[in-house]
């Protein structure tokens, strides 16, 4: 989870040279799974988890079997029953795959294109207000991303644009 880095206005520029505050790993929020998952195993999709067949299982990034935790009070991680998928890891896996999630952007942009845009987990309609904002305004440290990956993504934005330009003109 990335916070504002402390920009109030949105800045001009790339998401991921812009935001470089993240929450740190004992930060709960940051504990919340993405997954990938092969379709032939799902029974039922959730926003964080899934259900899989029987003969299926989690894994992270690493290729470790996940453990799945709830968390007391926000700050302590239990495990679940029969370590039952909840769509919350134990750990924080940052092998091989790392998803970075900008929830929240600037401030000026959290209320102008998220604030009421609804929420995928209580609907459309529910409004993120000043806690939403606070349980994701999460700075806690630095994250750097190589220069080699923020070269690599301007190169293929610029060919993404010449293609789409290409595209209108005809």
């Amino acid at each position: 989870i990335f916070g504002t880095s402390g920009h109030q206005s949105q800045p001009e520029g790339h998401v991921i040279s812009n935001f470089q505050l993240a929450a740190s790993d004992t930060q709960p929020r940051n504990h919340y799974i993405k997954s990938i998952c092969r379709t032939d195993a799902v029974i039922r999709v959730f926003v964080h988890h899934m259900t899989l067949k029987k003969d299926f299982r989690y894994i992270n990034a690493a290729g470790k079997d996940m453990t799945f935790s709830t968390w007391e009070s926000q700050r302590v991680s239990v495990p679940t029953k029969n370590n039952h998928p909840c769509g919350v890891s134990n750990t924080v896996c940052k092998e091989n795959l790392r998803i970075n999630h900008y929830a929240l952007k600037s401030a000026e942009e959290f209320i102008n294109k998220k604030k009421y845009k609804g929420s995928s987990m209580t609907g459309k309609e529910n409004v993120k207000g000043n806690s939403y904002f606070q349980a994701f305004d999460l700075n806690d440290e630095k994250v750097m991303i190589d220069d080699r990956h923020i070269q690599r993504f301007k190169r293929k934005q610029a060919e993404l644009k010449r293609m789409l330009d290409g595209a209108i003109s005809l």
